[in-house]
């Protein structure tokens, strides 16, 4: 029996340039999850895809998938004032939870989530 032995690389860009970059710039008085002190780069898909042809990289695999809108509800949700009533913050959480997740896909599905993974070979 023969084993082929396949080297790859595994490579997580976390922090793309995305919905969430928005959200985040313009809410600076909520802590960022993007763009955070630590986070000294952002990937586009354009990037992503020119530095793997430099580097002669093939790519295998992509699981494009975000947290845009729950980064967007998060902060929504700190920005309702203090004197926003209950049944205020119940109406949105019904509206808003009931389509987050479709929300959401149509950023992954266009590639635009703030988050990918990519699977690489040489």
């Amino acid at each position: 029996m023969v084993v082929k032995v396949i080297s790859f690389k595994f490579v997580d860009f976390f922090f793309k340039f995305s919905f969430s970059t928005f959200i985040e710039h313009s809410n600076q008085d909520i802590f960022p999850r993007q763009l955070g002190g630590g986070h000294t780069h952002l990937y586009t898909k354009e990037s992503i895809y020119y530095q793997a042809r430099k580097k002669n990289l093939k790519i295998i695999g992509e699981w494009w998938f975000g947290t845009d809108f729950a980064d967007l509800y998060r902060t929504l949700i700190n920005k309702f004032s203090i004197n926003s009533s209950k049944l205020f913050k119940e109406k949105f959480d019904n509206f808003f939870l009931k389509y987050i997740n479709e929300f959401q896909k149509v950023l992954d599905k266009n590639k635009s989530p703030s988050e990918v993974h990519i699977v690489l070979k040489k």
